[in-house]
């Protein structure tokens, strides 16, 4: 697949007001062109039933540890960026530089 590239994928929590990574995945294929629909199935491919998996694009985050401690530490700091719903891996700035993250918490 031309262009494919892969992608981290974490599943994390903020414990004493800091973003801490629980388990990554490494989810190789990705193209830019995936809707974050194809993005979220390939994701669950590669997890399978070890973890639970957002099927809802909106659950997850983009952005390092650090930028998602500012964002969920501070009261009326700024959101975490999420990636944009109708828009393309591509559209959304995912490249296999970004870590795209869920919050372990979303299924309690």
């Amino acid at each position: 697949m031309e262009g494919a590239f892969t992608l981290k994928v974490a599943k994390g929590f903020w414990p004493q007001g800091k973003w801490r990574d629980m388990k990554t995945w490494d989810i190789a294929g990705v193209l830019p062109t995936d809707t974050l629909a194809q993005l979220i199935q390939k994701i669950v491919a590669v997890v399978g039933t070890d973890e639970r998996v957002p099927d809802d694009p909106a659950d997850f985050f983009l952005g390092s540890p650090a930028d998602l401690t500012r964002a969920f530490s501070s009261p009326g700091g700024l959101a975490p960026r999420k990636p944009q719903l109708d828009a393309t891996v591509s559209e959304n700035g995912i490249t296999s530089a970004s870590t795209l993250r869920w919050w372990s918490q979303a299924f309690d």
